[in-house]
């Protein structure tokens, strides 16, 4: 059997690799101090948790409301260096993501923005139709019928960079991971096969099944 078989992976980073959500170390070098029931602990800047969230929740798809409840609160609580946020989101290719949690919170919340970050908001044609359809599905019936494939086509158009994209789309059409090790066990010499069992099995799992 595998090696890869049963593997369970502790996260140590904010998302996988293939996301391409280059999260520096320097994010660890100045957190902020913050009191908790009396005991003191380190947190993330704000300013870098405008990042981390919008990130997060685009992941998945800002699923549930509590991510825009959080997001917004997080806007409202705190001074955002917006010229930092923005500049630190155009330099990792995260400004689409910035753009859908900010719509939601404004356009959900109303969160309070500065005129110049609405005005990039409204020039992001992109952001904005995704961000409505997030907002639609709070107010809709659940259909059951999205899948696994929509929500990696999802984080693909929420990236304005063609290479994050053709990078995150190839990695998850064809990297192995947990699901295929244990789909299909074999001795480790064969591991490079699992970059071929891979797209086999998501088109039989996801694509083919769907239409039978």
């Amino acid at each position: 059997m595998s090696k890869y078989s049963g593997l369970h992976k502790i996260h140590w980073r904010f998302h996988p690799g293939y996301h391409s959500v280059p999260f520096s170390e320097s994010i660890w070098s100045h957190l902020d101090s913050m009191n908790l029931e009396g005991t003191p602990i380190h947190s993330f800047t704000a300013n870098d948790l405008v990042l981390v969230l919008s990130s997060h929740a685009t992941r998945h798809e800002w699923a549930q409301i509590k991510f825009v409840s959080d997001f917004t609160g997080l806007l409202s609580r705190h001074q955002i260096d917006w010229d930092q946020v923005v500049a630190s989101a155009d330099e990792m290719g995260l400004k689409r993501i910035l753009h859908i949690g900010l719509f939601l919170a404004h356009d959900l919340l109303d969160a309070k923005l500065p005129t110049q970050i609405i005005s990039e908001i409204e020039r992001d044609g992109t952001a904005k139709k995704m961000a409505l359809q997030i907002s639609e599905k709070f107010f809709s019936e659940p259909n059951g019928a999205e899948g696994i494939i929509e929500r990696y086509l999802f984080w693909a158009r929420a990236r304005e960079r063609l290479s994050h994209r053709a990078k995150y789309l190839f990695l998850v059409g064809f990297q192995p991971n947990q699901a295929d090790y244990d789909a299909f066990p074999m001795p480790d010499f064969l591991y490079p096969f699992y970059w071929i069992v891979r797209p086999v099995r998501l088109f039989y799992q996801y694509g083919l099944k769907r239409r039978i």
